[in-house]
């Protein structure tokens, strides 16, 4: 039981990092591109639709952390579970 933990955990965490490095590719994009900032608060999602629609480029890293972000908490939180119960 406590491999199969240990397998989902890191799963979870590995589908975190990756929506977390996703997100920071699009923050760099976002940066180097040469779009005006309008505003200070506009989430970085709308600043890259926003850079895709007026300059093109990639999509997948809009529809990445989306995915990739919350299926890895769930993981993880559904592996602290598994171990909380089994151990019980």
């Amino acid at each position: 039981m406590q491999s199969r933990f240990v397998i989902i955990l890191a799963f979870g965490l590995v589908l975190l990092l990756a929506g977390a490095v996703t997100r920071t590719y699009m923050n760099i994009s976002i940066g180097r591109s040469a779009l005006p900032t309008r505003s200070r608060t506009r989430s970085t999602e709308l600043k890259y639709m926003r850079l895709i629609k007026e300059q093109g480029g990639a999509r997948w890293p809009l529809i990445a952390p989306i995915i990739l972000i919350p299926a890895g908490v769930i993981l993880a939180f559904v592996a602290i579970l598994l171990n909380n119960r089994a151990s019980s």
